[in-house]
């Protein structure tokens, strides 16, 4: 049986509420619109992008930009484990750990 323009579904089940502004930078970051991103984001900002990038699974078309938003300088340990949730969601865990983990070893010997 065809359904109509006016079939209507018994039972609605609400979608869950995304981050607008994290699903804001996916798209600009997508769509190469890099002035709508900021230069820095929060640790905060980094999570919610990879939460929702592992959602819908944009994490190979974030590849390149992730490496940007991981690169975090002088963090606290707190910020430094919310990045590592990040870029393992991300799955750019590589880059990070060559970044936090290795470099810092190097550099104190």
């Amino acid at each position: 049986m065809p359904r109509s323009s006016t079939w209507r579904c018994a039972y609605r089940k609400p979608l869950p509420v995304d981050n607008d502004i994290a699903f804001e930078y996916i798209c600009a970051a997508i769509y190469y619109q890099e002035d709508m991103v900021p230069e820095e984001l929060t640790t905060d900002e980094v999570l919610d992008i990879a939460i929702m990038a592992g959602k819908y699974d944009f994490m190979e078309a974030l590849s390149s930009k992730s490496e940007s938003w991981l690169q975090a300088g002088e963090k606290e340990s707190g910020e430094v484990m919310i990045l590592t949730a990040a870029a393992y969601i991300l799955n750019n865990a590589n880059h990070y750990r060559q970044t936090y983990w290795i470099q810092p070893i190097c550099q104190s010997g």
